[in-house]
């Protein structure tokens, strides 16, 4: 979340560097004093760091400095968000209707933000034809290839073959 800044009463130092509220350094002042300048002023004396000896405090509302940091964790952890992988396996046999029904989930996964990993599986005498799984699979990349980035290419992972797609405007890079 974000670190706790020590404040007024709680900053253990005889002087203190102060910065004023518009971020100007003001100079080395008694702690005393830089708590007078505070309350005149009604904000609060704020613990940041320390340049050389002596702390280095700024006058703040402390309170409007907690909601805006927490506002830019919220904010930081919601775009840095872990996307979510999902899998759609498929057989290069499938029929229309569910051929259908698996594209419009594919772009309802997108949609939410998620990598698309396609899976076309291969049983049997279909491993023999390999060129036909990559026809279908190249068939659904073209039908969602306006709203898709490929993240990696067509591969044959032993008895499969493995794209992987995320929506155009989402930039993540593997």
């Amino acid at each position: 979340m974000y670190k706790k800044n020590l404040k007024n009463e709680e900053i253990k130092s005889d002087k203190v560097y102060l910065i004023n509220r518009l971020g100007k350094y003001t100079g080395l002042f008694l702690l005393k004093e830089a708590l007078k300048i505070a309350s005149f002023h009604q904000c609060d004396l704020v613990l940041f760091g320390y340049k050389s000896d002596f702390p280095l405090c700024r006058l703040m509302k402390y309170s409007q400095y907690l909601f805006k940091q927490n506002k830019k964790s919220k904010e930081k952890q919601k775009n840095n968000m872990a996307l979510i992988t999902k899998e759609l396996k498929l057989r290069y046999t499938i029929q229309v209707h569910d051929y259908d029904v698996r594209i419009k989930q594919l772009k309802a996964f997108l949609f939410q933000g998620h990598i698309v990993k396609i899976t076309i599986l291969l049983k049997g005498r279909e491993q023999n034809h390999v060129y036909l799984a990559l026809n279908f699979l190249n068939k659904i990349i073209k039908e969602v290839a306006t709203i898709i980035n490929l993240i990696k290419k067509p591969y044959r992972n032993s008895k499969n073959i493995v794209c992987l797609l995320i929506k155009k405007n989402i930039c993540h890079v593997i």
